[in-house]
């Protein structure tokens, strides 16, 4: 009996979350946003992650080679500052051209697959995407480790260099 209780509950909590989100505007807005550009959608999520939540626990982590330290944060920024610029900057022209081509093909004049099928055309343009998003791997890999050590250097300035001053060690910076 109590385990026909807890599903009834659970039908009745989905039942609400569902409602909320059908007719919430700014939920509706925000799912129509995604939908539309998942890889962006996808890079705004990492670069808080790895822009901000990530460094912020690698920070109270007892690394003790503070250089260590300082790249491993720097390459968590890194990664999510690269992830977002170069989404922004490629996805944002390649989603206006996808959706024109979606158009195109949900009016064409030829009898296709697409012609006037809104769910094909959505499934269309999110895989369009996915795969550009995937071409563009090596090229987003090979940015985010050229921006890891200038992201050191912004971060946590020049490294001090180590010389001996009369016998003992002096930093120099």
């Amino acid at each position: 009996m109590a385990n026909a209780d807890n599903q009834i509950g659970a039908v009745v909590n989905i039942e609400k979350i569902a409602a909320w989100i059908n007719n919430s505007k700014t939920t509706q807005k925000v799912l129509r946003a995604v939908s539309d550009n998942p890889a962006l959608a996808g890079a705004g999520v990492a670069f808080v992650a790895a822009s901000m939540l990530r460094p912020a626990a690698q920070a109270a982590l007892p690394i003790k080679n503070k250089e260590d330290k300082r790249y491993t944060i720097a390459s968590s920024i890194a990664t999510g500052v690269t992830e977002l610029g170069l989404s922004a900057a490629i996805f944002i022209p390649a989603n206006k051209l996808i959706q024109k081509t979606s158009k195109a093909l949900y009016s064409s004049t030829k009898d296709t697959i697409y012609k006037e099928n809104p769910t094909l055309l959505r499934s269309f343009k999110s895989l369009s995407n996915r795969f550009l998003k995937i071409a563009l791997m090596p090229a987003t890999a090979w940015l985010r480790f050229a921006a890891i050590v200038p992201c050191v250097k912004l971060l946590f300035g020049k490294k001090k260099e180590e010389k001996k001053v009369g016998g003992k060690l002096d930093y120099e910076g």
